[in-house]
């Protein structure tokens, strides 16, 4: 009976697995190394066994997939038959299949982002206004920031003030020879 109590106090305090030797499942275990048959024994590694499925679920909801696994491991130690873990580990599998698939559809927008606003950079370097707007457009749409998109503007705007100098100091040159003559 001590065994017992000491098990539901354990698992009030939710200890259900630790600290070691001195948690509901070992005590439970205990009691049932006593008494193979015990109803309530059995029925606390069923709650643990629940418990655990629980906080797993909760681990996959929040994103932590390998917490998720290691109470699902910890729960099929327990039962390994449960169905309620076999479940569980379905849901964490689609879940962190679903999780990757966003991180490399994220990863490649990125990769199409940075390749986009090189192509931008590129074009504001040779002064192609039309061209450079239009990256810049696409790059905005693929989630740019303010602060890449003004680099490539300010890359511009330098590019054709070196061109429109450029400009002004061969038409003055031009003007010059042709007064020359």
């Amino acid at each position: 009976k001590a065994l017992l109590k000491d098990a539901r106090a354990n698992l009030a305090a939710q200890q259900l697995v630790s600290p070691p030797k001195d948690n509901a499942l070992q005590n439970y275990r205990n009691v049932l190394e006593l008494n193979p048959q015990n109803a309530e024994a059995r029925l606390g590694l069923q709650t643990i066994t629940d418990k655990l499925v629980e906080l797993a679920r909760q681990s996959t909801a929040a994103g932590k997939f390998t917490e998720a696994d290691q109470y699902l491991t910890e729960a099929a130690s327990i039962l390994p038959d449960s169905a309620n873990i076999t479940l569980a580990r379905n849901v964490l599998a689609q879940k962190k299949t679903e999780w990757e698939r966003k991180q490399a559809e994220a990863k490649a927008q990125q990769e199409k982002l940075q390749a986009v606003l090189r192509e931008a950079d590129t074009s504001a370097g040779e002064g192609d206004v039309q061209t450079t707007l239009a990256q810049l457009e696409q790059a905005r749409t693929l989630g740019a920031d303010e602060q890449a998109m003004t680099s490539v503007k300010s890359h511009l705007r330098t590019t054709l003030e070196s061109l429109s100098a450029a400009a002004a100091t061969e038409a003055r040159e031009s003007l010059k020879a042709r007064n020359a003559t």
